[in-house]
């Protein structure tokens, strides 16, 4: 029987049968993997705690016909302020649910995106306060697209391709700004500001002094950007994404 070992955060899981459970996870060699669990829903397994939702762990796997089965599992980061507070554990849960939509199995590119999920979770349990949370989400919504393929154009009208300029608008069709001879029907008009701010988050790190230390001051320009980014996701994202459901209380 074909084993391997990898890294992987548990997106969701599935009860199947009295005992066991379907695990989703997002790994670091093999993108989304869905495995079976064998007893862990019982009261004596000692792995059930590594397949909680927002759990990375390192899994021993066996290869199988129809689904692959968890073989071992321990624990590598438990996020455990997640936990603590709402807020961050809904943001997370977002940044979960985009993971999940636009996962695939074998995945080239899985480890960029492992370590992008992995360090935006372990940034938004870091977090000090729910503005500095929808930096990192903000910043990792720019960065998946990125990764995606999908990254926004922010520095030429993506129609003509001209310099930017003033009083260009903002398509999230498109993806990315539409200078005024192009832009017709396209968007809504977008400051250079929020332009510069949109620059600025992508080409920082999430553990960068300016997600953690500086003062949040415009919170309307935080927010924002995250719904911009948000809207847009949405567009590229070949499932629904739950973000009205999970972000709706917050």
């Amino acid at each position: 029987m074909n084993k391997f070992t990898t890294d992987a955060i548990t997106l969701k899981s599935y009860n199947l049968g009295e005992s066991d459970k379907i695990i989703v996870m997002y790994s670091k060699d093999k993108g989304l993997l869905r495995c079976v669990a064998k007893g862990v829903k019982k009261p004596s397994c000692k792995l059930g705690s590594c397949f909680d939702s927002l759990i990375a762990s390192q899994v021993l796997i066996a290869k199988g016909k129809k689904l692959d089965t968890i073989s071992q599992a321990q624990g590598i980061n438990s996020f455990s302020a997640l936990r603590k507070d709402f807020s961050k554990l809904s943001y997370a849960m977002y940044c979960a649910d985009i993971i999940n939509a636009f996962s695939l199995e074998d995945d080239i590119g899985s480890s960029e995106i492992y370590e992008l999920f992995y360090n935006t979770l372990a940034a938004i349990a870091g977090s000090k306060d729910k503005l500095n949370t929808v930096l990192c989400v903000t910043k990792f919504q720019m960065n998946m697209m990125e990764l995606l393929g999908y990254g926004l154009e922010l520095d030429n009208c993506i129609k003509c391709l001209c310099p930017a300029g003033q009083n260009v608008v903002f398509s999230k069709d498109a993806g990315g700004i539409i200078c005024p001879n192009c832009a017709g029907e396209y968007g809504n008009q977008i400051s250079a500001k929020l332009i510069n701010f949109l620059k600025k988050i992508s080409g920082a790190s999430l553990d960068n002094k300016y997600f953690v230390d500086e003062p949040l001051n415009n919170e309307l320009t935080i927010m924002y950007c995250f719904n911009l980014m948000k809207d847009y996701v949405q567009v590229r994202s070949p499932k629904k994404l739950k973000a009205q459901e999970i972000l709706g209380i917050v």
